[in-house]
């Protein structure tokens, strides 16, 4: 069994935050074991019904890095953990993610990012590209989900 350490940051929407732990304890986790790190950016929200968190909580808001600093702090703190996972909170994995997600053989890897534009549509951003001499950065994205972008992103 491989050992995950998810962490995820709490700044208010408490039902997108609701969703993400739901969707995580649904997930197909047969070769896994999860232990969610929740860091509360000063919200004190009740979290009390979800038994398999380790809730951290931050007396103030910290901001996105900070706060997400905190819960891989205390996640690396536990040597079991082999692998981390940063979620916003507003994210939702569909119930094969992990199995999906495991047959990368790259040390870092992302799940690409689904959304409706201002039009409707549905696009997949596959991260981003970071231009060297102007610091000016792009989102690969596409309407069709494959993995062109799969070594071509800079982030």
């Amino acid at each position: 069994m491989k050992n995950i350490a998810v962490v995820i940051l709490h700044f208010g929407k408490y039902q997108d935050t609701v969703d993400c732990l739901n969707s995580l304890n649904n997930a197909d986790k047969k070769n896994f074991n999860l232990t969610i790190f929740l860091a509360d950016n000063g919200t004190n929200e009740n979290f009390q019904q979800y038994k398999n968190i380790r809730l951290i909580r931050n007396e103030k808001n910290l901001g996105f890095a900070a706060g997400v600093n905190r819960g891989l702090k205390e996640a690396i703190k536990d040597k079991s953990n082999s692998y981390f996972l940063i979620l916003n909170n507003d994210t939702t994995v569909p119930k094969n993610f992990f199995g999906e997600i495991s047959k990368s053989k790259d040390d870092i890897s992302g799940a690409v990012v689904k959304f409706l534009n201002s039009e409707g549509e549905t696009i997949f951003d596959y991260g981003g590209r970071l231009n060297p001499w102007t610091g000016r950065t792009g989102h690969l994205e596409e309407k069709k989900h494959f993995k062109k972008y799969a070594k071509e992103a800079d982030y």
